[in-house]
């Protein structure tokens, strides 16, 4: 293709011939034999200029499109100085389990594309992305993701800023070559914001809400964020539905002790990815008992021991 785009450019640069008639014999028949070969050579140039065009077409690849799943998930993981190295490791072990747990593959195939996109981050006062964006489309993609996430370095924790992680992890659907039907933040915490202005956190989460993002919380350990002024008890889990989550049916999952964290992410991550729309209003599920009226059927095995689902 180069070689034919080269001869053309210099077949059409060509200086044309030149031929007069006192230099040939012929006198009149010569003025019309350079008529004649005048009009060939434009018709072979335009012939000649039309080939390279339909071929340098047909040479261009044509703009990859994106792929489309059922959701885009974020996994905001608090890796911040408030969560000890025990924590930190059971969150991971707990999210490498959740990942391969058979009801959340099940869940991430059974939408109507069957497959979703996830990526991973770590976050304190900084963000990182420890695993980017891969599309699951097969148990076999899922357990791909959760060794990606097993095998990767445990982060140094700093302090809590959820306005940070917000911003961070709103701006990575774009250009991610994925187009979802939904776009979910899950954001894990045990604790407020360190900056302590609310205004903040809830106008980061604003800005997300604004390019259509679903945002979702699970507390870890909130009784260890409960306080009390004036008589009123402001806890972790009110903060996290005051200016922490948003958009239709967002909700969040409060895990009361470490133990309970890999069954209540388990059943997190098949709400988030299955059961859209079940929630028309922002609310707390303790660790989701039996599955709210309209959760699909075949989902239903992703239940836990406890019955009591708090919805404001």
């Amino acid at each position: 293709m180069p070689a034919l785009r080269r001869c053309a450019r210099a077949f059409l640069t060509a200086r044309p011939f030149e031929t007069t008639a006192s230099q040939s014999p012929q006198g009149e028949d010569s003025k019309q034999d350079l008529v004649l070969r005048s009009r060939r050579r434009w018709r072979l140039e335009a012939s000649l200029g039309a080939a390279v065009f339909l071929f340098g077409l047909i040479g261009t690849p044509a703009a990859a499109q994106d792929i489309h799943v059922d959701v885009e998930l974020v996994l905001a993981v608090d890796v911040s100085a408030s969560i000890d190295g025990g924590e930190v490791n059971l969150q991971r072990a707990g999210y490498v389990q959740a990942l391969t747990d058979p009801r959340v593959i099940d869940a991430m195939l059974a939408g109507p594309l069957g497959r979703v996109a996830l990526t991973y981050v770590e976050w304190s006062e900084t963000q990182r992305v420890t695993v980017g964006w891969t599309v699951i489309a097969s148990r076999a993609d899922a357990l791909v993701f959760a060794a990606a996430v097993e095998a990767s370095p445990l982060p140094r924790g700093g302090l809590t800023s959820i306005t940070g992680v917000l911003d961070f992890t709103s701006l990575l659907f774009d250009g991610n070559g994925i187009e979802g039907t939904r776009q979910v933040i899950d954001v894990s915490a045990d604790g407020r914001d360190s900056r302590g202005m609310e205004e903040e956190v809830s106008a980061a989460r604003d800005r997300a809400l604004a390019r259509g993002i679903i945002i979702n919380g699970l507390v870890i350990n909130p009784q260890l964020e409960q306080t009390e002024v004036e008589g009123v008890k402001h806890d972790l889990d009110g903060y996290f539905r005051e200016v922490v989550i948003g958009g239709p049916g967002a909700f969040t999952v409060v895990t009361r002790s470490p133990a309970d964290f890999p069954h209540a992410l388990v059943n997190k991550l098949v709400l988030e990815i299955a059961a859209s729309g079940v929630f028309r209003s922002a609310g707390t599920l303790w660790y989701l008992g039996n599955c709210p009226v309209g959760f699909p059927a075949r989902l239903r095995g992703a239940t836990t021991q406890r019955n009591k689902v708090q919805r404001t």
